[in-house]
């Protein structure tokens, strides 16, 4: 609508699968894609010492990326050891954690010890570098004082909007919430919103509650 290129990243869904459900919508991401509008990456965890952050920053480029989903951050950190990670960042974690293997081409090591939250900074950074505007998508936790599962990605975060499915009466009800939004002015309220034929649909939770 902005006329902004974007990338979708995903771990779990295939591109065809994507697809199908985006048309749902009205979106034809496969005409997006074969005008450079928009560049799918399935990341394939058959693969070893695959170098990610590259490959994001060659789709960036290559098509003037504006904005980025990455789906998802559990995903990646469940499987880090098939990745190839920047040296740079491991210099400034070596005294805190294990490092191992050799490098790669010069500028790439390979992580063995259990470094998932750690590398929520990692991913955070590595994409700020694109300067685009990122969408990083993972897993509510389950205690009360933790939003995320890995528990570092809302301090890293600039914003987080949480989603909730809560059941009122014999019926769940799909609610989200602005939990964090640096340097803007944002809604503190839980509001409901729907999912149809048309994409998202937020409702004012301002006006209920006057």
């Amino acid at each position: 609508m902005n006329n902004e290129n974007g990338i979708y990243l995903t771990f779990d869904t295939v591109p065809e699968k994507l697809k199908v459900q985006a048309k749902q919508f009205g979106w034809d991401l496969e005409e997006l894609e074969k005008q450079g509008k928009i560049e799918i990456i399935n990341v394939s965890l058959n693969e070893n010492r695959f170098d990610l952050f590259d490959l994001i920053k060659f789709s960036a480029f290559k098509i003037k990326a504006k904005r980025l989903v990455f789906d998802n951050i559990a995903t990646f950190a469940i499987n880090l050891d098939l990745f190839s990670i920047p040296t740079g960042y491991a210099k400034k974690v070596a005294s805190i954690m294990e490092v191992s293997g050799k490098a790669v081409g010069g500028n790439r090591v390979h992580y063995t010890a259990d470094t998932k939250k750690r590398i929520i900074y990692l991913i955070a950074q590595e994409l700020s570098k694109l300067e685009t505007t990122n969408l990083l998508i993972t897993y509510a936790g389950r205690r009360e004082d933790s939003i995320t599962t890995d528990g570092i990605s809302e301090f890293v975060a600039d914003g987080v909007v949480r989603l909730y499915s809560q059941q009122i009466g014999a019926k769940f009800i799909r609610t989200m919430a602005v939990l964090k939004m640096r340097t803007t002015k944002h809604s503190t309220y839980i509001h409901d919103f729907i999912i149809d034929e048309s994409g998202v649909k937020v409702s004012s939770a301002e006006e209920v509650y006057k």
